[in-house]
Order: structure tokens, then C-alpha cells, then sequence
């Protein structure tokens, strides 16, 4: 019979300040990831309180512990003695984490409660070894987690040190998301019906876009398995790490001879309409109204109406990279006159001589003739 366990203790021995088990000190200094977004930032207590007792200035070392990966090795402002006790999870090599592992095994029934914690640089040779030398010790399992192998942790040591290799997504890695996420929809006419594109979006990283879904009503299965394509590229892209301008900027000069105005300015094809919607959200990051968008504290139909007349305003190609909302006003206003609506300044490609205006849908020109309809 069964009657011996070493059960999960992480968050129990947070509430109650106490060691969790035979797991030493995932960190000096951490931050713990909850529910709905929000992020806790730790010091361990007993550290804090033998500081103090030593007058060290934890002002200036908490930042420096942060910048050292929660570690306090290597800080020479800290005794030896000190770093001999508080050794993090990271300080110790997985071999030592396996047999501390083993030796409560040997007494225990059932398996053991652990996490073997490697570093963000460990190979899977490591992780190979780690498993073999814990088959060898008689474990009965084993967890093995590699720092930053998952876009949101719930453990995160030293929050001061960027990564020197992006872990939020790259071409080898792409992001792996949760089942549920928040997201935008944006609504863009096109000469082919009503695009609507979904935008998925991270709170953990301040409203990152990080997928994006699309469909067209009214339209065949040329349009949708178009549409489907540039979703899946778009996400891909966005999942390993790509910015979302760069996508914009290549889509958004593909014209095509059919056209149609919209408030948010002139869309040739599928592919200016979804570059034109994307956008969107670029123009609601800058004004930094995308929370409440998501929230219902910022009313969608006057966003988008304004959102449209700063397309039209900015409309050509990469023009609206000079949209900045804290300098929006007459003088930016001002030396941007536009071409009427009508104006393209196209030369005919008929006539060479004049230029083709855009009316009810088709474009003109006055000089020969010419229309596109």
C-alpha cells in the first residue's frame, strides 16, 4: 500500500513564508505571474532580514540581483557566506537537483513533488542526462523546465536582464499560445464584400499582436482561401517574433484595375484591405487606447471613425507611419493637403498625357476617355 507522498508546495510556502520542500530557492528576487495579467514582485524574506542585520544597502543590491538573474553570485557587495546559503535554482547543476530528488525518493512511496530547473541556455543533451541520471537513482518521476521555454511562466527570475536570444517567439521556436486569449475585430470594406479580421492580442506584452484570423462575406473560395493564406502567413510571422509593420508595408501597394472608396481611403484588393485594417491597430497602439478597446472603456464606433479619417488623411504608401497623435493638430494638418478625393495623379495608361481621377467606383480619364469599368 501506498501511504508516502511529497506533494506540490510552491504557493503554499509562498503565503506562509516558509522553505517549499526540498526545492531550494527558485530566486532571491522573482516575479510571480497570476491570473488576468497582473505580476507580483518578490525578495525572498530571509534574505531581506539577514541584510538587514548586516546593514548591506538593499537598495542598490535588489536591482543588482535582478540584473543577475535573481542570483546574488558573483555580487561582491555580499559576503561568501551568504551566497553558500542562498544558492537559487539555478545556481545548482541539475545533477544536484536529481539526487536531492533521489535521496527523499528512497523513503517515499509515491513519486516526489520536484522540478529539476535549468537555464535558458541548457541543451537538450542536459535534459537527456538529467532524465537518464534519474532512471539510474530509481525515481519515479521527474519535471524538467527549462527557463523561458514558454512565453508566459509563472516564475520568473531577475525581471532587470533582457535575454541575449529573444524567447518570445523565433523562426526555429514560433510562440506556442494558450487556448484562450483576448482579441480585436476589425471591419474593412473591399471591392470583394465586408472583411472581417480577427487580432489576437497578448496582455503579458502590452497588447502584442500575435495572431490574426480573416473571412469575407459575399465573396467565393478564391477570396476566403486567400484571405486564409495571408492569416496564416501573418500569424506565423507574428509568432516568430515579426513586427507587424513590416507586413503592412507589403501588402499595402498591391493594387489591382477594380477599386472602391471606403472612409479609411481607396482599397484595390484583398490584401491593401487587410493591410489597411491592420492599420487600425497600429493607429490604437499609438494613441494607446488597444486596453480599452478590449475593455469597453473606449467607444469602438468613434475609434474607428476617427481611426478612418487619419487613413484618409495619411494615405499614401507608408504615409501613416507619420502619424504621431501627440503632434496630431493644425500643424501637422497643414502642408499634407491631398489630392481630392477624385485625384489620383495616375498617368493614363492610355493616352500618356492625362491623369485618371477616381468616380463612382472606376477610374477615369478626362482627357481620352479611358476607364477602368
Amino acid at each position: 500500500m501506498d501511504r508516502t507522498t511529497i506533494a506540490p508546495t510552491g504557493t503554499i510556502s509562498m503565503i506562509y513564508d516558509v522553505a517549499s520542500g526540498i526545492e531550494p530557492f527558485f530566486a532571491v528576487t522573482w516575479e510571480k505571474h497570476i491570473r488576468g495579467g497582473d505580476k507580483l514582485l518578490y525578495t525572498l524574506p530571509s534574505f531581506v532580514r539577514e541584510a538587514k542585520k548586516r546593514g548591506l544597502n538593499l537598495e542598490e543590491l535588489i536591482p543588482a540581483i535582478n540584473k543577475n538573474r535573481g542570483s546574488i553570485q558573483g555580487i561582491d557587495a555580499i559576503p561568501s557566506d551568504l551566497k553558500e546559503i542562498f544558492k537559487t535554482a539555478h545556481d545548482l547543476p541539475y545533477e544536484a537537483h536529481v539526487k536531492m530528488q533521489a535521496a527523499f525518493q528512497r523513503v517515499t512511496d509515491n513519486a516526489v513533488s520536484k522540478t529539476i530547473n535549468m537555464s535558458h541556455d541548457a541543451k537538450v543533451e542536459d535534459v537527456k542526462n538529467a532524465y537518464f541520471l534519474a532512471w539510474k537513482n530509481g525515481l519515479k518521476g521527474i519535471t524538467v523546465y527549462r527557463d523561458g521555454a514558454k512565453p508566459i511562466q509563472v516564475l520568473v527570475a531577475g525581471h532587470g536582464k533582457e535575454s541575449k536570444e529573444p524567447v518570445y517567439g523565433t523562426i526555429k521556436n514560433p510562440l506556442k499560445l494558450p487556448a484562450t486569449m483576448p482579441s480585436l475585430r476589425l471591419r474593412q470594406q473591399t471591392p470583394f464584400g465586408n472583411m472581417h479580421i480577427t487580432l489576437v492580442v497578448d496582455p503579458q506584452r502590452d497588447y502584442a499582436p500575435v495572431e490574426t484570423f480573416s473571412t469575407i462575406g459575399n465573396a467565393g473560395g478564391q477570396e476566403i482561401a486567400t484571405l486564409e493564406g495571408l492569416g496564416r502567413l501573418t500569424s506565423m510571422w507574428l509568432k516568430s517574433g515579426g513586427d507587424l509593420e513590416r507586413i503592412i508595408d507589403q501588402l499595402e501597394g498591391i493594387g489591382s484595375g477594380i477599386s472602391m472608396a471606403t472612409r479609411g481611403g481607396r482599397i484595390d484588393t484583398l490584401e491593401m484591405g487587410f493591410a489597411k485594417a491592420l492599420t487600425k491597430y497600429i493607429i490604437a497602439k499609438k494613441q494607446g487606447v488597444v486596453k480599452g478597446l478590449l475593455t469597453g472603456e473606449v467607444n469602438p464606433e468613434e475609434f474607428d471613425a476617427n481611426a478612418s479619417e487619419i487613413l484618409k488623411r495619411f494615405s499614401g504608401k507608408r504615409e501613416w507611419k507619420k502619424y504621431d497623435p501627440e503632434k496630431e493638430g493644425e500643424s501637422q494638418k497643414a502642408g499634407r493637403e491631398q489630392e481630392s478625393n477624385e485625384t489620383y495623379g495616375i498617368i493614363c495608361p492610355e493616352c500618356e498625357v492625362g491623369r485618371l481621377t477616381f468616380e463612382e467606383g472606376c477610374k477615369r480619364c478626362h482627357s481620352c476617355g479611358y476607364s477602368t469599368c
